[in-house]
């Protein structure tokens, strides 16, 4: 069966970005409305899970200090027109 649409959330949602707009336009020109979806926030809350293997219930600083191997990691990567061949 499928949900029921909550007219009350849809609400909040366009009066949230009603308010954010006016502060958008301040440092862009134009703002690309598809971007603003949580496949991004997923992705990187997935790439923290998988991080901790098998443990499904970790603590605030298990999280940080997988956050933090994370960003070490993705200094580490090389782009794609470096002058020297991986290792």
């Amino acid at each position: 069966m499928g949900r029921k649409f909550n007219s009350a959330g849809w609400q909040v949602t366009l009066s949230a970005f009603l308010l954010l707009v006016p502060e958008l336009f301040e440092k862009v020109r134009f703002v690309l409305l598809s971007r603003f979806n949580q496949d991004a926030l997923e992705n990187y809350f997935s790439q923290v899970r998988r991080k901790g293997g098998s443990n499904d219930h970790s603590t605030p600083l298990d999280f940080l200090q997988r956050t933090r191997m994370l960003l070490a990691e993705g200094m580490f990567v090389m782009c794609g027109n470096a002058n020297c061949e991986p290792d």
